[in-house]
C-alpha cells in the first residue's frame, strides 16, 4: 500500500515541487539547550498519523473557512520527515536552503515541529522575498540573545530573526507572565520597532485591529508556537502558561492573515505529546494545522 503524508496527501520530494504546490514539512527539534529535555521531537510523526483519519472528512463543509474541507488535496505534497545529522549549524543550514528552493519556485510551505528553534532556519530560509514581515503567537517574548551558552534556540527566535535584513517588520501576540527574557530584551525589542500585543491588551482587540500594522506590500509569515495558547486548551507544552487566547481566537488571527495573498507560509511548533491530557492538545493541533492547510492552499 502506498504510503500517504499529511491528510492522506500525496509523499514527494521538495525538489520536485510544481509550481504553485503547498509543501508540508517535519522538522524535529534541531537546536537543543544543554542540559534540557527535548519534548517536541516527536510531534511531526504523532501529528501526521492523527491527521490521516481526517480524510473521511474530505468534502465536508468547513465552517471556518466556509469552504469545503481539502478541496485541492491532490495539490499538497508532504515532502516527508527532515533528517538530522545532530550537527545543529548543519541541519539549520539545510533547512534554510530548503526553505530557500521553495520559495524560489514560488510555492507556500508549512513547517510543522519540533521547538520552536525549528523557526530560525525557517525564517532564515525566506531570504529571496526581501520583504517580510512575521506574526508570532507566543507566550513568551523569545528575544533573549543567548541562553545557557546557545544563540539559535527556541528562546532567541525573535532576536534572530530580528537580525535578518529581510525581515522588516514583526507583531507579537499573547505575551504574558514572566519567562527568561530581561527588561533589556523587551525594550530591545519595542526599540527594534516590534509591535507587542499582550495577552491583557489582546482581550478586547480583533485580529483585524492587531494585525492592521503590516505593510501591504509585505509578504507575511506566521510562526505559531503552541504555548501561546491557553492550557485550558492546550496542555501539552513544556512551558504552560496560565492565560492566553483560545483555539477560536487563533482560528481568527489565521482567517485574518489569509486575506492577504502574500501570505508565504507558516511554521507549528511546540507540541509536546507527552504531556497532553485526553488528546486534548492532539485535536486542537490537527485543528489549527488543517486550518493552514486550507487558506495557504488557496
Amino acid at each position: 500500500m502506498k504510503k500517504k503524508g499529511y491528510f492522506n496527501c500525496n509523499l514527494g520530494k521538495f525538489e520536485n515541487l510544481k509550481s504553485k504546490q503547498l509543501a508540508i514539512l517535519s522538522v524535529p527539534t534541531i537546536t537543543h539547550y544543554k542540559n534540557k529535555k527535548d519534548y517536541c521531537s516527536s510531534a511531526p510523526k504523532i501529528l501526521r498519523k492523527e491527521s490521516q483519519k481526517l480524510s473521511k472528512r474530505v468534502g465536508s463543509w468547513d465552517f471556518d473557512t466556509n469552504s469545503i474541507f481539502l478541496k485541492k488535496l491532490s495539490n499538497i505534497v508532504d515532502t516527508g520527515n527532515f533528517t538530522l545529522s545532530r550537527k545543529p549549524s548543519k541541519d539549520r543550514a539545510k533547512l534554510t536552503k530548503t526553505i530557500k528552493e521553495i520559495v524560489k519556485k514560488k510555492n507556500k510551505f508549512l513547517v510543522i515541529g519540533g521547538d520552536d528553534s525549528v523557526a530560525i532556519p525557517a525564517i532564515a530560509g525566506l531570504e529571496p522575498l526581501s520583504k517580510l514581515y512575521i506574526v508570532q503567537i507566543d507566550a513568551h517574548l523569545d528575544w533573549i540573545n543567548k541562553l545557557y551558552g546557545e544563540k539559535f534556540g527556541r528562546s532567541n527566535v525573535m532576536r534572530r530573526a530580528s537580525e535578518m535584513k529581510w525581515v522588516k517588520g514583526m507583531t507579537q501576540i499573547g505575551l504574558r507572565g514572566m519567562g527568561t527574557s530581561k527588561s533589556k530584551d523587551f525594550s530591545d525589542a519595542k526599540k527594534w520597532g516590534s509591535k507587542i500585543i499582550t495577552d491583557q491588551k489582546m482581550t478586547n482587540l480583533s485580529a483585524k485591529e492587531m494585525l492592521k500594522s503590516i505593510p501591504k506590500n509585505s509578504y507575511i509569515y506566521l510562526t505559531l508556537d503552541l504555548d501561546g495558547l491557553n492550557p485550558k486548551e492546550f496542555p501539552a507544552v513544556e512551558t504552560r502558561s496560565p492565560g492566553g487566547p483560545g483555539v477560536s481566537k487563533i482560528v481568527e488571527i489565521i482567517m485574518e492573515i489569509s486575506k492577504n495573498k502574500k501570505f508565504i507560509g507558516a511554521n507549528v511548533l511546540e507540541f509536546a505529546p507527552k504531556k497532553d491530557i485526553n488528546n486534548l492538545s492532539l485535536n486542537a493541533a490537527i485543528r489549527l494545522i488543517a486550518l493552514l492547510v486550507q487558506v495557504l492552499n488557496r
